[in-house]
């Protein structure tokens, strides 16, 4: 185990053990971002924070839509589409874009307003 501070300070929340496996990866984390993290405390301080906000603010099903790496696991049935009428971009359908349907609803029913018009 190796101790992030002094060991001569009182104050228990001063020191903090660890063990050297974990330490080490914390120290290339450190390492690999400095912007980030400017020193191993702060990111322990932070990785603190953000376990304490977890329990805190009770995230739901966290683990079962997150992976350790920090990759969505869930799958959706929608997908971001850029209209090729108005050039903006709507939530579609896959099975939608698999019949070939890129138009958004809103242009849908102008060019169907338009069509019953002709």
């Amino acid at each position: 185990m190796k101790f992030l501070s002094n060991n001569k300070t009182k104050n228990a929340s001063e020191s903090i053990a660890l063990e050297s496996g974990l330490c080490d990866e914390i120290a290339l984390i450190v390492k690999a971002s400095p912007v980030e993290y400017p020193n191993i405390k702060n990111f322990i301080e932070n990785a603190i924070k953000y376990k304490i906000n977890r329990i805190k603010y009770n995230i739901e099903n966290y683990d079962a839509v997150v992976t350790k790496d920090g990759n969505l696991i869930g799958k959706s049935n929608n997908v971001f589409t850029r209209c090729p009428v108005c050039d903006n971009l709507f939530l579609n359908k896959k099975e939608r874009i698999k019949n070939g349907k890129y138009i958004c609803p809103r242009c849908s029913e102008i060019v169907k307003y338009f069509v019953r018009r002709l």
